[in-house]
């Protein structure tokens, strides 16, 4: 986990850095500006949704085929002006399934869930 962590801390620097950077302030400052928590806090979060969704995922056999992720793939890379090579290669495959997967979790849950 603090290797993942610290991949999701670089991975908020490099989202936030250039919009901070106009501000003059560095990315933490920037983060608690806006959304009321640290960087670290912020990647904690970011982590424990990841893991919720993989579980979720798990627990509810969601997943998807090469075709599934090939089409979901063709779909958003040409929502945003990109070859789906262009796409992956400026994304990365795991970070795109990861993101598929979150969308299929969340119609699940509103399929699913039920207010208590």
């Amino acid at each position: 986990p603090e290797d993942e962590l610290a991949d999701m801390i670089t991975g908020i620097e490099a989202q936030y850095g250039t919009v901070a950077s106009m501000y003059g302030i560095d990315v933490d400052t920037f983060i608690q500006s806006y959304y009321g928590i640290t960087e670290q806090e912020m990647a904690e979060n970011l982590l424990k949704q990841r893991y919720a969704i993989e579980l979720i995922a798990e627990k509810e056999e969601i997943t998807l085929t090469v075709a599934e992720y090939e089409a979901e793939l063709e779909e958003y890379a040409s929502r945003w002006g990109y070859t789906s090579e262009e796409m992956e290669e400026l994304v990365g495959h795991d970070e795109l399934e990861l993101m598929f997967i979150q969308e299929r979790v969340g119609e699940w849950l509103v399929e699913n869930c039920k207010r208590v």
